[in-house]
């Protein structure tokens, strides 16, 4: 599975994303305005708190790791 959240021209100083637990997933966030994606460190599951650019116009694509 694969999951996309944009915050368009708001952007919070960090996401809170609560993922299955059952599943682990990576994170990109992406730079709509910049045309950048950089991949997080490590997997995530659960409850989980992702630092984010306080900038606006960023996205985070979260895909299962299989």
């Amino acid at each position: 599975g694969c999951y996309l959240a944009y915050s368009g021209r708001g952007q919070p100083g960090e996401a809170r994303l609560s993922l299955p637990e059952v599943n682990r997933y990576s994170i990109d966030v992406i730079d709509a305005w910049e045309m950048t994606v950089t991949p997080l460190a490590g997997h995530y599951s659960g409850v989980c708190r992702i630092p984010l650019p306080s900038k606006s116009y960023i996205a985070l694509r979260i895909q299962k790791v299989e």
